[in-house]
């Protein structure tokens, strides 16, 4: 449990105290102007409505108890029956819910949900798509009839996006296909109506060597934290599906994962080593998974992928490596080594669940121990 209370009399600052934990040290980084107290062992952030609303987001209401004196500041007309009457369970918290917006029920942003769901889009896919939507209602102001718009129209707010807003290729790419999406399949204009093709500059991927994923994977001291990053490299997989597992994708018999939830709602069978199943078979021990392999708060939920991120990143904090970079370079790191290990390519896309095998080449691109063999016996036989 994480209390928040004033700092002192002049309630400037905000104390955020809770037991000693890594990943919520981490996520305490995230407060701009944050600081550790060591004389009071706490965390001290600044007293503002935007700090407050941010702990609910990054802690979860559930794991928050506000003061009294914090909830009748910012909750003046507060009484018991107001703080109790949702929660009867866990008195004296205060759970901030965002306001529903002018825009949740607007008839243009109804209307492409409806459809995407329909065509059975993956959930980031639909937020992404409606916040785009959004932006360019608040952009176009009049008319607010979208079917008055014009191609021109368009075109000249993805400029605009792109010269005054600094957009990188990959947000204006998406900007322009959930705008292409509405008017070709929500009002019906004709394919290729909006046809714009956004080139983006293709990145290598970012990779670790086998020696710095093995010093990442040790440095969580929690059974639990350790198992999900073991799984996570062993495996390839995407963080969604890592977060998604149950516990009967597991066969041990087998030596396999079921991956169910992935890009594009596509099935998948991965491999499982023996380190991996050892520690599932400890974690099971410790922690006893009933639906969901990793459970999150309540345990009828799985773990939130911003938990995963944040294990990732505190791994990675004390591992003294100095790369810029998030946890699906474990999925980079996987491929590439596999690549250097002499596995088919083929047999390496079907593992990762690409769809096109030029996604899966990639890698032959980072992976650097087979060129640099092939470059020295080059220069043996002269």
């Amino acid at each position: 449990m994480i209390k928040v209370t004033h700092l002192d009399s002049e309630r400037k600052d905000l104390c955020v105290e809770f037991h000693p934990d890594a990943l919520w040290n981490v996520k305490m980084r995230q407060f701009a102007g944050s600081r550790w107290s060591s004389s009071r062992k706490c965390w001290i952030i600044t007293n503002s409505k935007a700090e407050i609303i941010k702990l609910g987001e990054v802690f979860g209401p559930n794991n928050l108890q506000f003061s009294k004196e914090i909830i009748l500041e910012y909750r003046p007309q507060a009484s018991k029956a107001t703080l109790y009457k949702h929660q009867p369970k866990l008195r004296g918290r205060w759970a901030y819910q965002p306001p529903i917006t002018e825009y949740d029920n607007h008839p243009d942003i109804l209307a492409l949900q409806r459809r995407m769901q329909l065509e059975n889009y993956a959930y980031k896919s639909i937020k992404n798509y409606k916040s785009a939507l959004v932006k360019f209602i608040i952009w176009a102001g009049k008319p607010s009839n979208l079917e008055e718009i014009d191609l021109k129209s368009i075109e000249d707010y993805l400029l605009f996006l792109k010269i005054k807003r600094k957009y990188k290729p990959g947000s204006l790419k998406v900007e322009a296909m959930a705008l292409k999406l509405y008017f070709e399949k929500v009002l019906k204009k004709p394919v290729g109506w909006l046809n714009i093709n956004i080139k983006q500059t293709e990145s290598l991927p970012k990779v670790l060597s086998r020696a710095e994923v093995k010093i990442i994977l040790n440095q969580p001291s929690l059974l639990k934290h350790k198992t999900i990053l073991h799984i996570t490299y062993h495996c390839g997989l995407r963080l969604s599906e890592v977060a998604n597992l149950t516990v009967n994708d597991i066969n041990s018999q087998n030596m396999t994962i079921h991956v169910k939830t992935t890009k594009g709602d596509k099935h998948r069978v991965v491999n499982l080593n023996n380190t991996s199943l050892d520690l599932l078979r400890e974690y099971a021990k410790k922690y006893h998974p009933q639906y969901w392999l990793f459970e999150g708060d309540p345990k009828t939920e799985h773990i939130s992928e911003r938990t995963i991120q944040f294990i990732f990143k505190d791994a990675l904090i004390r591992s003294g490596i100095n790369k810029k970079c998030g946890i699906h370079i474990l999925r980079h790191s996987y491929a590439t080594h596999l690549l250097e290990k002499g596995v088919n390519v083929r047999v390496i896309q079907r593992l990762l669940g690409h769809s096109s095998l030029e996604t899966t080449m990639r890698y032959f691109q980072v992976s650097g121990e087979d060129a640099a063999k092939e470059v020295k016996n080059l220069l043996d036989d002269d």
